[in-house]
């Protein structure tokens, strides 16, 4: 739920500062986020390729605790730039 809070005042924010109107105007601004965009799923995907041979659990690890400021800033970058959402 907070990560969807987030993300609605991420969009809102975004708006009010009319980064939408800006896009429609400006064709060269708009191939410049989809480019980044597509770089950024590019660095996504060959995190996961260099990830994909460890193992995703190992007990031998100690456990870590993270505090709440962190993991509500982690969901609230997973939320923003999330593309799907």
């Amino acid at each position: 739920m907070p990560a969807l809070c987030c993300r609605i005042l991420s969009s809102s924010a975004s708006v009010a500062l009319g980064f939408g109107a800006l896009l429609l105007a400006s064709e060269f601004y708009l191939s410049a986020l989809r480019m980044f965009g597509a770089f950024y799923l590019l660095f996504v995907a060959i995190g996961t390729l260099r990830n994909a041979s460890r193992p995703a659990f190992n007990p031998n690890l100690p456990e870590t605790h993270h505090s709440a400021k962190a993991l509500i800033g982690r969901c609230f970058l997973v939320a923003v730039t999330n593309p799907a959402a």
